[in-house]
């Protein structure tokens, strides 16, 4: 399973990012806005890249989700993106302990530019990523 990772603070644009880029993708992407304590074998995936928007979760949700990806080998899912905010998600460093990325940035630094910047960079990133982690993309 490939993995990315895509990292900016909050109010940066990350949802308007992702709902630009996603909206001519189905079925081939799915996102989940993770909610903490949702059972992920109770949830059936069809789509072969998963985005896991962590914004409203606790760090288990997100590893227990990633786990079940590992874990499962009937899934579909190919590649995972996460989605997160430097001030609350906490794990990426466990993460980074049990899986490599395939594809990671951090956008902090562009909070200071304007909102359609910040989201046209994350809409770039997510699309970037999206290719990455797609079952047709080319090692290297």
């Amino acid at each position: 399973m490939k993995l990315a990772r895509i990292v900016a603070p909050t109010g940066a644009g990350k949802s308007c990012a992702i709902s630009r880029v996603i909206q001519h993708k189905d079925p081939e992407v799915e996102v989940i806005d993770i909610l903490e304590g949702e059972n992920p074998q109770t949830r059936q995936i069809r789509s072969p890249v998963v985005i896991l928007d962590s914004t409203s979760s606790s760090p288990e949700s997100t590893l227990n989700w990633l786990d079940h990806f590992r874990q499962s080998e009937g899934t579909h899912v190919h590649g995972v993106l996460l989605i997160g905010q430097t001030d609350k998600d906490n794990y990426w460093t466990e993460v980074r302990d049990d899986f490599s990325y395939d594809y990671a940035i951090d956008l902090d630094e562009y909070i200071q530019t304007s909102h359609i910047e910040r989201v046209s960079r994350l809409s770039r990133a997510v699309e970037h990523s999206i290719r990455t982690l797609s079952p047709s993309a080319h090692p290297g």
